[in-house]
Protein backbone atom coordinates (compact mmCIF):
# COMPACT_ATOMS: atom_id res chain seq x y z
CA UNK A 1 0.00 0.00 0.00
CA UNK A 2 2.76 2.51 0.79
CA UNK A 3 4.65 1.83 -2.45
CA UNK A 4 1.48 2.33 -4.58
CA UNK A 5 0.92 5.42 -2.59
CA UNK A 6 4.36 6.70 -3.42
CA UNK A 7 4.21 5.78 -6.70
CA UNK A 8 0.70 7.96 -6.93
CA UNK A 9 2.28 10.83 -4.95
CA UNK A 10 5.51 10.75 -7.34
CA UNK A 11 2.81 10.80 -10.06
CA UNK A 12 1.26 13.53 -9.12
CA UNK A 13 4.47 15.42 -8.28
CA UNK A 14 5.42 14.65 -12.45
CA UNK A 15 1.88 16.52 -13.34
CA UNK A 16 2.18 19.20 -10.72
CA UNK A 17 6.21 19.87 -12.03
CA UNK A 18 5.10 19.21 -16.14
CA UNK A 19 1.91 22.22 -15.51
CA UNK A 20 4.08 24.63 -13.78
CA UNK A 21 6.90 24.31 -16.20
CA UNK A 22 4.80 25.03 -19.43
CA UNK A 23 3.28 27.96 -17.06
CA UNK A 24 6.93 29.37 -16.78
CA UNK A 25 7.42 28.89 -20.40
CA UNK A 26 4.31 30.83 -21.34
CA UNK A 27 5.78 33.62 -19.03
CA UNK A 28 8.96 33.47 -20.62
CA UNK A 29 7.57 33.62 -24.03
CA UNK A 30 4.91 36.54 -23.40
CA UNK A 31 7.90 38.27 -21.57
CA UNK A 32 9.87 38.65 -24.88
CA UNK A 33 6.93 38.36 -27.57
CA UNK A 34 5.64 41.46 -29.50
CA UNK A 35 2.25 40.47 -28.30
CA UNK A 36 0.44 37.96 -25.85
CA UNK A 37 -2.70 37.15 -24.42
CA UNK A 38 -4.49 34.65 -22.36
CA UNK A 39 -7.95 36.35 -23.26
CA UNK A 40 -10.34 33.48 -25.02
CA UNK A 41 -10.95 35.74 -27.48
CA UNK A 42 -7.38 37.59 -27.60
CA UNK A 43 -6.70 39.10 -31.06
CA UNK A 44 -4.31 41.66 -32.95
CA UNK A 45 -4.00 43.11 -36.61
CA UNK A 46 -0.33 44.52 -35.33
CA UNK A 47 1.20 42.42 -37.73
CA UNK A 48 -0.30 43.65 -41.09
CA UNK A 49 -1.69 41.85 -43.32
CA UNK A 50 -3.03 39.18 -40.75
CA UNK A 51 -4.83 39.17 -37.84
CA UNK A 52 -3.49 36.58 -34.98
CA UNK A 53 -6.24 34.87 -32.83
CA UNK A 54 -6.47 32.98 -29.56
CA UNK A 55 -9.66 31.32 -30.61
CA UNK A 56 -10.19 29.43 -27.41
CA UNK A 57 -13.84 28.58 -28.91
CA UNK A 58 -14.37 25.30 -27.43
CA UNK A 59 -13.34 26.31 -24.12
CA UNK A 60 -12.74 29.59 -21.61
CA UNK A 61 -9.08 29.06 -21.07
CA UNK A 62 -6.36 26.85 -20.21
CA UNK A 63 -4.34 28.74 -23.61
CA UNK A 64 -1.84 31.00 -24.16
CA UNK A 65 -0.85 33.00 -27.77
CA UNK A 66 2.39 34.93 -28.23
CA UNK A 67 3.80 36.32 -31.60
CA UNK A 68 6.27 38.16 -33.04
CA UNK A 69 5.32 38.41 -36.56
CA UNK A 70 2.12 35.81 -38.38
CA UNK A 71 5.80 33.88 -38.88
CA UNK A 72 6.93 33.69 -35.63
CA UNK A 73 4.44 32.66 -32.96
CA UNK A 74 2.83 29.58 -30.90
CA UNK A 75 0.97 28.70 -27.91
CA UNK A 76 1.13 27.23 -24.24
CA UNK A 77 -2.18 25.31 -23.87
CA UNK A 78 -3.73 22.98 -21.20
CA UNK A 79 -6.79 20.98 -21.75
CA UNK A 80 -7.90 17.84 -20.68
CA UNK A 81 -7.67 14.87 -22.67
CA UNK A 82 -11.76 14.91 -23.57
CA UNK A 83 -13.51 14.85 -26.98
CA UNK A 84 -14.73 17.81 -28.30
CA UNK A 85 -12.04 20.90 -30.07
CA UNK A 86 -10.94 23.27 -27.51
CA UNK A 87 -9.49 25.91 -29.39
CA UNK A 88 -7.73 27.02 -32.94
CA UNK A 89 -5.30 29.81 -32.41
CA UNK A 90 -4.48 31.13 -36.35
CA UNK A 91 -2.88 33.40 -38.37
CA UNK A 92 -5.39 34.98 -40.59
CA UNK A 93 -5.49 36.68 -43.99
CA UNK A 94 -8.78 38.85 -45.32
CA UNK A 95 -9.54 37.48 -48.59
CA UNK A 96 -12.74 39.41 -49.00
CA UNK A 97 -13.38 40.84 -52.24
CA UNK A 98 -11.40 37.84 -54.35
CA UNK A 99 -13.25 34.71 -55.81
CA UNK A 100 -11.79 31.23 -56.92
CA UNK A 101 -11.97 32.06 -60.29
CA UNK A 102 -10.51 35.72 -59.81
CA UNK A 103 -7.68 34.47 -57.55
CA UNK A 104 -4.76 33.57 -59.17
CA UNK A 105 -1.86 31.90 -57.69
CA UNK A 106 -2.24 30.64 -54.16
CA UNK A 107 0.04 28.85 -52.34
CA UNK A 108 1.39 28.68 -49.33
CA UNK A 109 4.78 27.48 -46.76
CA UNK A 110 5.35 26.76 -43.34
CA UNK A 111 7.65 25.34 -40.30
CA UNK A 112 5.77 24.16 -37.67
CA UNK A 113 6.53 22.02 -34.32
CA UNK A 114 3.95 20.24 -32.45
CA UNK A 115 4.61 18.23 -29.20
CA UNK A 116 4.70 14.52 -29.51
CA UNK A 117 1.35 14.15 -27.86
CA UNK A 118 -2.29 15.18 -27.42
CA UNK A 119 -4.59 15.66 -29.84
CA UNK A 120 -4.52 17.82 -32.63
CA UNK A 121 -3.83 18.81 -35.95
CA UNK A 122 -2.19 21.48 -37.99
CA UNK A 123 -4.32 22.62 -40.23
CA UNK A 124 -5.32 25.36 -43.35
CA UNK A 125 -8.46 26.30 -42.78
CA UNK A 126 -9.92 28.02 -45.98
CA UNK A 127 -13.17 29.98 -45.81
CA UNK A 128 -14.80 29.98 -49.92
CA UNK A 129 -17.16 30.65 -48.15
CA UNK A 130 -17.98 27.18 -46.49
CA UNK A 131 -15.26 25.56 -45.26
CA UNK A 132 -12.19 23.57 -46.55
CA UNK A 133 -9.62 22.29 -44.48
CA UNK A 134 -6.15 21.28 -45.38
CA UNK A 135 -4.60 19.04 -42.62
CA UNK A 136 -0.86 18.89 -42.83
CA UNK A 137 -0.18 16.40 -39.49
CA UNK A 138 -2.18 14.88 -37.13
CA UNK A 139 -1.90 13.49 -33.10
CA UNK A 140 -4.34 11.78 -31.09
CA UNK A 141 -7.98 11.35 -31.30
CA UNK A 142 -9.04 13.29 -34.26
CA UNK A 143 -10.68 13.19 -37.16
CA UNK A 144 -12.51 15.01 -39.83
CA UNK A 145 -15.81 15.71 -40.58
CA UNK A 146 -17.51 12.85 -42.50
CA UNK A 147 -20.88 11.96 -44.41
CA UNK A 148 -20.25 8.19 -42.69
CA UNK A 149 -18.29 6.25 -40.31
CA UNK A 150 -16.64 2.62 -40.39
CA UNK A 151 -17.59 -0.02 -37.73
CA UNK A 152 -14.29 1.11 -36.16
CA UNK A 153 -15.08 4.89 -35.82
CA UNK A 154 -12.66 5.58 -38.61
CA UNK A 155 -14.27 8.42 -40.86
CA UNK A 156 -15.28 7.32 -44.55
CA UNK A 157 -13.27 9.08 -47.04
CA UNK A 158 -15.06 10.27 -50.63
CA UNK A 159 -11.65 9.68 -52.11
CA UNK A 160 -8.61 8.30 -51.35
CA UNK A 161 -4.90 9.09 -52.64
CA UNK A 162 -5.90 11.87 -54.67
CA UNK A 163 -2.62 13.72 -55.98
CA UNK A 164 -2.98 17.50 -55.56
CA UNK A 165 -0.33 19.58 -55.66
CA UNK A 166 2.47 17.25 -55.58
CA UNK A 167 1.42 15.67 -52.49
CA UNK A 168 -1.24 12.77 -51.77
CA UNK A 169 -4.63 13.56 -49.97
CA UNK A 170 -7.38 11.02 -48.65
CA UNK A 171 -10.31 13.74 -49.10
CA UNK A 172 -13.61 13.80 -46.57
CA UNK A 173 -16.85 16.12 -47.00
CA UNK A 174 -19.28 16.01 -44.22
CA UNK A 175 -21.70 18.58 -42.32
CA UNK A 176 -22.54 21.83 -44.46
CA UNK A 177 -20.25 21.02 -47.07
CA UNK A 178 -17.00 20.96 -44.72
CA UNK A 179 -14.63 19.62 -47.27
CA UNK A 180 -11.18 18.41 -45.41
CA UNK A 181 -8.17 17.13 -47.55
CA UNK A 182 -5.85 15.36 -45.25
CA UNK A 183 -2.09 14.29 -46.07
CA UNK A 184 -1.72 10.55 -46.48
CA UNK A 185 1.45 11.15 -44.41
CA UNK A 186 2.03 13.76 -41.59
CA UNK A 187 4.96 16.70 -42.56
CA UNK A 188 5.82 19.35 -39.88
CA UNK A 189 7.14 21.75 -42.53
CA UNK A 190 6.42 22.23 -46.51
CA UNK A 191 4.85 24.21 -49.13
CA UNK A 192 1.13 23.74 -50.69
CA UNK A 193 -0.68 24.93 -53.56
CA UNK A 194 -4.19 25.82 -51.99
CA UNK A 195 -5.62 26.98 -55.41
CA UNK A 196 -4.79 23.59 -56.96
CA UNK A 197 -6.41 21.88 -53.94
CA UNK A 198 -9.66 24.27 -54.30
CA UNK A 199 -9.48 23.56 -58.23
CA UNK A 200 -9.90 20.41 -57.08
CA UNK A 201 -12.80 20.92 -55.13
CA UNK A 202 -14.95 23.02 -57.92
CA UNK A 203 -14.22 20.40 -60.23
CA UNK A 204 -16.45 17.90 -58.11
CA UNK A 205 -19.14 20.47 -57.86
CA UNK A 206 -18.72 21.14 -54.27
CA UNK A 207 -17.84 24.92 -54.48
CA UNK A 208 -18.00 27.35 -56.95
CA UNK A 209 -15.70 30.05 -58.70
CA UNK A 210 -17.78 32.85 -58.45
CA UNK A 211 -18.35 32.78 -54.36
CA UNK A 212 -16.96 35.80 -52.78
CA UNK A 213 -14.02 34.48 -50.56
CA UNK A 214 -13.82 35.09 -46.51
CA UNK A 215 -10.81 34.19 -44.41
CA UNK A 216 -7.40 31.72 -44.76
CA UNK A 217 -6.39 31.21 -41.69
CA UNK A 218 -3.54 28.58 -40.47
CA UNK A 219 -2.62 27.19 -37.16
CA UNK A 220 -2.99 24.22 -34.78
CA UNK A 221 -6.63 23.01 -33.93
CA UNK A 222 -6.50 22.04 -30.56
CA UNK A 223 -8.67 19.14 -29.09
CA UNK A 224 -6.61 17.98 -25.96
CA UNK A 225 -3.52 19.37 -24.14
CA UNK A 226 -2.72 17.39 -21.22
CA UNK A 227 -0.57 18.84 -18.52
CA UNK A 228 0.31 21.30 -20.77
CA UNK A 229 1.78 21.34 -24.10
CA UNK A 230 3.88 24.20 -26.62
CA UNK A 231 2.68 24.34 -30.04
CA UNK A 232 5.31 26.43 -32.22
CA UNK A 233 5.05 27.97 -35.39
CA UNK A 234 8.55 28.46 -36.61
CA UNK A 235 8.19 30.06 -40.01
CA UNK A 236 4.51 30.87 -42.27
CA UNK A 237 3.93 32.42 -45.47
CA UNK A 238 0.82 32.69 -47.41
CA UNK A 239 0.31 34.50 -51.33
CA UNK A 240 -2.69 34.62 -52.70
CA UNK A 241 -4.41 36.90 -55.53
CA UNK A 242 -1.31 39.26 -54.81
CA UNK A 243 -2.81 39.58 -50.86
CA UNK A 244 -0.19 37.99 -47.64
CA UNK A 245 3.42 37.52 -47.33
CA UNK A 246 4.68 36.33 -44.14
CA UNK A 247 3.15 38.98 -41.81
CA UNK A 248 5.57 42.09 -40.37
CA UNK A 249 7.62 42.40 -37.01
CA UNK A 250 6.22 44.54 -34.30
CA UNK A 251 8.32 47.12 -33.00
CA UNK A 252 5.92 48.08 -30.03
CA UNK A 253 6.33 47.41 -27.09
CA UNK A 254 5.42 43.40 -25.64
CA UNK A 255 2.01 43.59 -24.17
CA UNK A 256 -0.61 41.29 -22.59
CA UNK A 257 -3.71 42.14 -24.58
CA UNK A 258 -7.85 41.63 -23.33
CA UNK A 259 -9.91 41.70 -26.78
CA UNK A 260 -13.59 42.38 -26.19
CA UNK A 261 -15.88 40.89 -28.77
CA UNK A 262 -15.65 36.97 -29.26
CA UNK A 263 -16.37 36.28 -32.72
CA UNK A 264 -15.50 33.17 -33.76
CA UNK A 265 -17.07 30.30 -34.65
CA UNK A 266 -16.34 26.63 -35.51
CA UNK A 267 -18.46 24.27 -37.31
CA UNK A 268 -16.83 26.59 -38.44
CA UNK A 269 -18.32 29.22 -39.31
CA UNK A 270 -17.31 33.00 -38.56
CA UNK A 271 -19.82 34.79 -37.53
CA UNK A 272 -20.94 37.33 -34.78
CA UNK A 273 -21.44 36.01 -31.61
CA UNK A 274 -20.06 35.04 -29.06
CA UNK A 275 -19.16 31.31 -29.04
CA UNK A 276 -17.92 28.93 -31.21
CA UNK A 277 -18.47 26.23 -33.70
CA UNK A 278 -15.60 23.89 -34.59
CA UNK A 279 -13.18 27.52 -36.32
CA UNK A 280 -13.70 29.93 -36.51
CA UNK A 281 -12.34 33.67 -36.34
CA UNK A 282 -14.14 36.51 -38.38
CA UNK A 283 -12.08 38.51 -40.48
CA UNK A 284 -13.30 42.41 -41.29
CA UNK A 285 -15.77 42.39 -44.31
CA UNK A 286 -17.79 39.28 -45.79
CA UNK A 287 -18.13 36.54 -43.15
CA UNK A 288 -18.49 32.86 -44.29
CA UNK A 289 -21.94 31.56 -42.24
CA UNK A 290 -23.52 28.13 -42.34
CA UNK A 291 -27.30 28.23 -42.67
CA UNK A 292 -29.62 25.65 -41.56
CA UNK A 293 -32.67 23.73 -43.42
CA UNK A 294 -35.83 25.08 -43.15
CA UNK A 295 -37.98 21.74 -41.80
CA UNK A 296 -41.34 21.24 -40.64
CA UNK A 297 -41.82 22.78 -37.46
CA UNK A 298 -41.89 19.04 -35.39
CA UNK A 299 -41.14 17.43 -32.63
CA UNK A 300 -39.30 14.26 -31.98
CA UNK A 301 -40.38 11.74 -30.18
CA UNK A 302 -40.66 9.89 -27.84
CA UNK A 303 -38.77 12.03 -25.36
CA UNK A 304 -35.54 10.91 -23.63
CA UNK A 305 -34.67 13.41 -20.96
CA UNK A 306 -35.73 16.85 -20.34
CA UNK A 307 -32.19 18.91 -20.59
CA UNK A 308 -31.33 22.74 -20.36
CA UNK A 309 -27.86 24.77 -20.27
CA UNK A 310 -25.56 24.50 -20.30
CA UNK A 311 -25.63 21.34 -21.65
CA UNK A 312 -23.20 18.90 -23.06
CA UNK A 313 -23.34 15.36 -24.91
CA UNK A 314 -20.49 13.09 -26.45
CA UNK A 315 -21.15 9.38 -27.49
CA UNK A 316 -23.16 6.99 -29.91
CA UNK A 317 -27.19 6.87 -29.78
CA UNK A 318 -30.17 8.63 -31.00
CA UNK A 319 -32.43 10.63 -28.43
CA UNK A 320 -34.76 13.13 -28.06
CA UNK A 321 -34.20 16.16 -25.86
CA UNK A 322 -37.19 18.69 -24.89
CA UNK A 323 -35.63 22.01 -23.89
CA UNK A 324 -36.89 25.25 -22.28
CA UNK A 325 -33.77 26.68 -22.20
CA UNK A 326 -30.94 25.85 -24.90
CA UNK A 327 -28.56 28.67 -24.11
CA UNK A 328 -27.21 31.07 -26.14
CA UNK A 329 -26.23 28.77 -28.89
CA UNK A 330 -25.64 25.06 -29.73
CA UNK A 331 -23.08 23.32 -31.65
CA UNK A 332 -22.25 19.92 -32.68
CA UNK A 333 -19.76 17.84 -34.72
CA UNK A 334 -19.27 14.43 -36.13
CA UNK A 335 -22.93 13.82 -35.49
CA UNK A 336 -25.27 12.02 -38.56
CA UNK A 337 -27.82 14.50 -37.70
CA UNK A 338 -28.89 17.11 -35.45
CA UNK A 339 -32.52 19.11 -35.37
CA UNK A 340 -34.26 21.48 -33.38
CA UNK A 341 -37.80 21.44 -33.92
CA UNK A 342 -37.88 20.05 -37.47
CA UNK A 343 -34.67 22.52 -38.32
CA UNK A 344 -31.44 20.49 -39.47
CA UNK A 345 -28.47 21.80 -37.22
CA UNK A 346 -26.24 18.90 -38.07
CA UNK A 347 -22.92 19.81 -37.33
CA UNK A 348 -23.54 23.39 -36.93
CA UNK A 349 -23.27 26.38 -34.88
CA UNK A 350 -26.43 28.29 -34.60
CA UNK A 351 -26.75 31.39 -32.42
CA UNK A 352 -30.12 31.78 -30.22
CA UNK A 353 -31.35 34.43 -32.32
CA UNK A 354 -31.13 32.02 -35.37
CA UNK A 355 -33.60 29.66 -33.19
CA UNK A 356 -36.50 28.11 -34.16
CA UNK A 357 -39.83 29.45 -32.66
CA UNK A 358 -40.56 27.09 -29.32
CA UNK A 359 -43.34 24.16 -29.52
CA UNK A 360 -45.42 24.47 -26.74
CA UNK A 361 -42.66 26.95 -25.03
CA UNK A 362 -40.21 24.26 -25.56
CA UNK A 363 -37.29 23.21 -27.97
CA UNK A 364 -37.01 19.19 -29.28
CA UNK A 365 -33.24 18.23 -30.33
CA UNK A 366 -33.04 15.35 -32.31
CA UNK A 367 -29.69 13.71 -32.02
CA UNK A 368 -27.99 10.95 -33.75
CA UNK A 369 -23.69 10.06 -33.99
CA UNK A 370 -22.48 6.13 -34.93
CA UNK A 371 -19.07 7.30 -33.13
CA UNK A 372 -17.87 8.12 -29.89
CA UNK A 373 -16.75 11.24 -30.49
CA UNK A 374 -20.43 13.17 -31.25
CA UNK A 375 -20.89 15.90 -30.47
CA UNK A 376 -23.80 18.28 -29.27
CA UNK A 377 -23.45 21.04 -26.47
CA UNK A 378 -25.90 24.01 -25.77
CA UNK A 379 -24.75 26.87 -23.75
Amino acid sequence: MKKRLLILALGLVSLLTLAIATSVLAAASCATAAWCSSDQWGQTSQFTPFIMYNDVWGATTGQTIYANSASDWGVSANFPETSGVKSYPNASLDMSGKTLDTLGSCTSSFNTSPPSSGSWEVAYDIWVPSEVMIWMSQHGAVGPIASAWNSDGTPVAEATGVVVGGQTWNVYRGGSNVVSFVRTSNTNSGTVDILAVLNWIKSKGWITGTSNLASFQFGFEITSAPGGLTFSNNSYSINCGGRGGSGTTATNTPVRTSTTGPTATRSRTPTTGPTATRTNTPIPGATATRTSTPGSGSTCSPVTSTITAPFTFDGVGTFCWQSANLGSYVNSWNTNSVSINGVNVTNVYMAAGSFPAKINNNYYVSYNSSVAWGHFEAK
